[in-house]
């Protein structure tokens, strides 16, 4: 393999190779390969909405499996990401409550889908598992839905990074937030004036 220096002229390329190769251990507790598969494209996903500003040549197995441009919003990769069909029933935003800023992207009530893989949350530019953002979107959007399903939104949270922890999660997934309920009643009061 040849090997590229960082910050090279034409940009960075990354090789994912044999990943468990000094650490065998490690492959027993790998699920099936559809699952692996699954994470994978979740993980790589939230990177290729956040870096929006770079273009992306995605390759598994000496193929080309996704080919993206720069995008000039974050609606326009979400599209190129998801369905050209569904950008009419995109509604980008941004709003502020004191120290609390929150952009994203949200679909109007005809946009749902039956698990919450269509939810992505972002805190302070880190893709999170978020348990209050979740609760304050679904409470927002609950009259909009049909029952057992689920809205699209992207929401990215920017906040003092002192009222939040990081930490809580092995994986980094999840945070924790100083004051759970003022950040919950912020969050649905910037919400509930989007949709």
């Amino acid at each position: 393999m040849q090997e590229i220096a960082y910050g090279a002229d034409q940009g960075t390329t990354v090789f994912v190779e044999d990943l468990f190769d000094t650490t065998p251990v490690r492959k027993k507790y790998l699920k099936s390969t559809t699952t692996e598969r699954y994470h994978l494209r979740s993980f790589l996903l939230n990177y290729l909405i956040m870096h929006r500003d770079k273009a992306w040549s995605v390759r598994h197995q000496g193929r080309s499996v996704r080919q993206l441009s720069l995008a000039s919003s974050l609606v326009e990769r979400i599209v190129d990401l998801t369905q050209a069909a569904w950008q009419p029933h995109l509604h980008p935003f941004e709003a502020q409550h004191e120290s609390v800023a929150l952009h994203g992207v949200v679909g109007d009530a005809s946009l749902h889908f039956p698990s919450t893989e269509q939810m992505r949350f972002f805190v302070n530019s880190r893709p999170v598992e978020d348990k209050i953002m979740k609760k304050a979107l679904l409470e927002v959007m609950r009259r909009q839905m049909p029952a057992g399903l689920y809205p699209f939104a992207y929401l990215f949270l920017e906040i003092d990074p002192s009222l939040v922890d990081v930490n809580v999660h092995p994986r980094k997934l999840e945070v924790k937030f100083l004051d759970p309920g003022k950040v919950f009643g912020i969050l649905t009061k910037l919400l509930h004036a989007q949709t």
